[in-house]
């Protein structure tokens, strides 16, 4: 059983990981990438914290990540795999 002081320091951890997501989802953009002719729309959902890819207009995948770069990184990963 943990003691009352390992409690306490879990849920800083926590508690510091939650403001640091929502630090970076408030920075949170939108943008676009081409990649073989194909142009892809990523918009970043402040609801759900993920961004929602598309692809010529339509709905391609979710994305769970709080950057556009690494998003990009994702989804060229993603297309190219």
């Amino acid at each position: 059983m943990k003691t009352y002081q390992e409690f306490l320091t879990e849920a800083d951890i926590y508690s510091g990981a939650l403001d640091t997501a929502r630090k970076l989802a408030s920075k949170a953009k939108d943008g676009n990438m081409k990649f073989e002719g194909k142009k892809y729309t990523l918009t970043f959902d402040q609801q759900h914290w993920y961004y929602v890819v598309e692809e010529d207009g339509e709905f391609l995948i979710n994305i769970n990540e709080k950057t556009l770069a690494k998003a990009k990184k994702y989804l060229l990963y993603w297309l190219t795999n």
